[in-house]
This record gives structure tokens, C-alpha cells and sequence, in this order.
């Protein structure tokens, strides 16, 4: 019972992933999550080299 709900709640169809909207949302959707990593990861950069700074 609670399995066919799920594979019917998290069916789709993937002819609608060759449509040109869809592919440009996930291309957007993945400039804005590497943008987003690399971001953090600056900020994370930039943390630790003050943290390493102020112990001189």
C-alpha cells in the first residue's frame, strides 16, 4: 500500500526533461549551486586565514 503510493507520488515523465525549459532550469539550477559552493567556500578561506592571521 504505502509502496505503490510512493512510485505513484514520485512518478514522472521523462519526456518532459528533453523540453527546452526544463533544460534551462536545471543548467540555471546548477550555475546556482557550484556559484553557491564556491561561495561558501570563500567565505570558509577567508575565516580560517584571519583566524591564522591573529595568532602571529
Amino acid at each position: 500500500m504505502l509502496w505503490n503510493f510512493l512510485t505513484d507520488y514520485f512518478r514522472c515523465d521523462a519526456s518532459l526533461l528533453a523540453e527546452p525549459t526544463m533544460i534551462a532550469r536545471s543548467v540555471l539550477q546548477m550555475a546556482l549551486f557550484c556559484g553557491s559552493a564556491f561561495f561558501s567556500g570563500s567565505e570558509i578561506a577567508l575565516v580560517n586565514a584571519e583566524t591564522l592571521r591573529g595568532k602571529d
